[in-house]
């Protein structure tokens, strides 16, 4: 009755090596959570994928444990009340290789 939706979030690795967590696209995790509809935030996660991070030993877990962190303590602008983003990890794809 209720289809989980994903919204996918692709790591920008340009900006990564400056020392920014964003997204192609100019995206942001609040953002991207921000623009869906109230009425389907139940039923939606943010995807991550790392495809386009550097290929060296910590780049994805840096990324990904700075994800968390944001996803874990967003708050709610309509309630001022701490909402965490839901989130999935994409940990290999075809984009990996």
């Amino acid at each position: 009755e209720h289809p989980l939706l994903m919204m996918p979030l692709y790591a920008n690795g340009e900006e990564f090596n400056q020392g920014k967590y964003t997204f192609w696209g100019g995206d942001t995790l609040t953002g991207k959570w921000e623009n869906i509809p109230d009425d389907l935030k139940p039923y939606t996660v943010i995807q991550l994928h790392p495809d386009d991070l550097p290929k060296r030993d910590g780049a994805a877990r840096d990324f990904y444990e700075h994800m968390l962190e944001e996803a874990a303590k967003y708050v709610n602008p309509k309630t001022g009340k701490n909402e965490p983003i839901p989130v999935i990890l994409t940990v290999y794809t075809a984009g990996n290789m």
